[in-house]
């Protein structure tokens, strides 16, 4: 127990030293600054939400949290630009709560540098907490944190020279920050001749009288002073009303042009799911239809992933200039839209560049990940990053009761897997054997070969260590151990899995903060062999194995040797 403490606070200490490195340094005046809505989504799921005064519970007896993601309007389109090689960065302040640890390493996986970022022992980072029923419908609990701080007042204070020497354009949103300091951040781009951009993503019902973030008067203004004005449809449609009640349009045409007449913006974008986005500046308008989309999974970030392309092309080319800049500009936001949307949450997943890169041939050119200017070091910063996410996300009491039953085996446990994480596996086994514990490795293909002769029901039990969870060998492996009334234990990447759904309990460590490039396992890696040396470490202390075990079983090598000469 003093060792797996020991461990944690060097997690925790790498972690913290490695922050202060931003992926990918820029030169000065380059990045795009974004400021607005950081929060860490915290996720349960629960069998129905109680009403006022009942006792509700949660799906399973033997977990609370189920997942913990990066959320934010701001943080999610500066995620998808920083996919296209922009440098960004995050304007905000936040706590060195877990919170606040869990979304910096998160950014800086995600490429989008923390060091604008104001840490302070007295902030509370923004938290959000999802709880979802079994029938899919969610209840969402909100703490703004720090970020109800921002007003007119602390963004001149703390991010005026930030804007002024560090950024070539600056984003903001109508949705967490104050609408002062949502008009202090666009008036500080204006001062200092940077672009401003703002993602009005509320409606002025929301944001006035219900959110409080400020009156009618600021809305108009901040959009007013904006160079950049990308609305949610509803939002545009609501705003024109109320400044025109007979204002009622038909399209999404009207809609603009219904903007453009109110306000002085150099450009305006406006997105409508599957149906064509439309991109106007003060005498240009074009309609752009979206590449098609094979499968939807998850809409809820588009716009943002489409804000984050419209970011990366005025970055490269600057404002459009005429009719088929204006075009290409649409083309390009659309892609990152039509690749968000079939993924689970408004941040990159992990196999979002390479559809992304499809849906780009022609039109935009993702930048080399592996050019000259990578750092060396870069693969062990991820690795720490990665474990400093994963030691924040597990449930500590999931992972205990997962060790202790499979440690209550009579007979053997044995390990298996494929690829790279049967490698792990086979260590696994290698340790369990050397503190004393039956244990044997079956690569996964040799189940259904055989191999489902080397373990009894009711004694033995099999451990599966799986990144995706979707492997076929693994799956049919699983099925089959179960047909055979084998325990099976999962150790994945994937909680949402085949594997995780097929094995009698499974544990699923988070995916944010793991970078694996080109899907090259090796953070992935350093996270498995970290919770197997967890699961070892467990055994050994809940059947009380020290010392002379491990002495009794390793006398060769140096580690024999040193055992001697006590």
């Amino acid at each position: 127990v003093k060792m797996a403490r020991f461990y944690r606070a060097g997690f925790l200490f790498s972690k913290r030293l490695f922050s202060f490195y931003s992926t990918s340094p820029a030169a000065e005046g380059t990045y795009v600054l974004g400021c607005g809505s950081n929060v860490a989504d915290n996720l349960y799921r629960i069998k129905k939400m109680p009403k006022l005064g009942d006792k509700g519970f949660f799906l399973s007896p033997f977990q609370t949290l189920e997942k913990k993601l990066l959320g934010g309007v701001t943080l999610n389109h500066l995620s998808w630009a920083a996919l296209a090689g922009v440098p960004t960065g995050l304007l905000a302040l936040q706590g060195e709560d877990e919170a606040g640890q869990f979304l910096r390493s998160g950014l800086q996986s995600l490429a989008v540098s923390t060091k604008f970022i104001r840490v302070d022992p007295t902030y509370k980072t923004g938290e959000c907490h999802v709880f979802i029923q079994e029938d899919g419908e969610r209840t969402i609990f909100m703490a703004k944190g720090a970020t109800s701080l921002m007003n007119h007042a602390t963004i001149n204070k703390e991010f005026d020279q930030d804007i002024a020497k560090h950024s070539a354009m600056v984003t903001t949103e109508v949705s967490q920050v104050p609408l002062s300091g949502v008009l202090a951040i666009l008036q500080a781009a204006r001062r200092h001749g940077k672009i401003g951009v703002l993602d009005l993503d509320v409606t002025p019902t929301v944001c006035v009288e219900q959110a409080e973030l400020g009156s009618l008067e600021e809305l108009l203004e901040c959009i007013r002073t904006c160079d950049v004005l990308k609305p949610a449809k509803v939002a545009a449609m609501e705003l024109l009303t109320k400044l025109d009640p007979s204002f009622k349009p038909t399209s999404m045409t009207e809609v603009v042009n219904g903007l453009r007449s109110h306000f002085g913006c150099k450009l305006i974008a406006l997105t409508d799911g599957h149906n064509p986005s439309v991109l106007a500046t003060p005498d240009q308008i074009v309609t752009v239809d979206p590449p098609s989309v094979p499968t939807v999974v998850d809409a809820t970030g588009a716009g943002d992933a489409f804000l984050g392309g419209l970011i990366a092309g005025i970055h490269k080319k600057g404002l459009p200039g005429d009719h088929l800049d204006l075009h290409w500009l649409g083309s390009l936001a659309n892609c990152f839209g039509a690749t968000c949307v079939q993924y689970l949450g408004g941040v990159p997943a992990q196999d979002a560049r390479i559809s992304l890169d499809a849906y780009l041939k022609g039109i935009y050119e993702l930048p080399d990940m592996g050019s000259e200017d990578t750092d060396i070091l870069g693969p062990l910063k991820s690795a720490v990053i990665a474990l400093g996410s994963v030691t924040d996300a597990l449930d500590p009491c999931k992972v205990e009761h997962f060790v202790r039953s499979m440690s209550a085996t009579p007979g053997q446990i044995v390990t298996s897997g494929i690829g790279k994480s049967g490698i792990v596996a086979s260590r696994l086994s290698s340790s369990l054997s050397s503190i004393g514990i039956l244990s044997q490795y079956v690569h996964a293909a040799e189940w259904t070969h055989g191999d489902l002769g080397k373990v009894r029901s009711g004694q033995d039990s099999v451990l599966l260590i799986s990144h995706s969870g979707n492997t076929e060998e693994c799956v049919e492996a699983v099925r089959q151990l179960s047909a055979a009334g084998i325990s099976t234990f999962v150790l994945t990447g994937n909680a949402e899995s085949t594997l995780s759904k097929l094995a009698t309990e499974s544990v699923a460590y988070n995916p944010v903060g793991i970078d694996d490039p080109f899907h090259i396992p090796m953070s992935s890696i350093v996270v498995q062999e970290a919770i197997c040396n967890c699961i070892c470490m467990e055994i050994m202390r809940l059947k009380g194995i020290g010392e002379n075990t491990f002495k009794r079983n390793h006398p060769g090598g140096t580690i024999g040797k040193r055992f001697s000469n006590k």
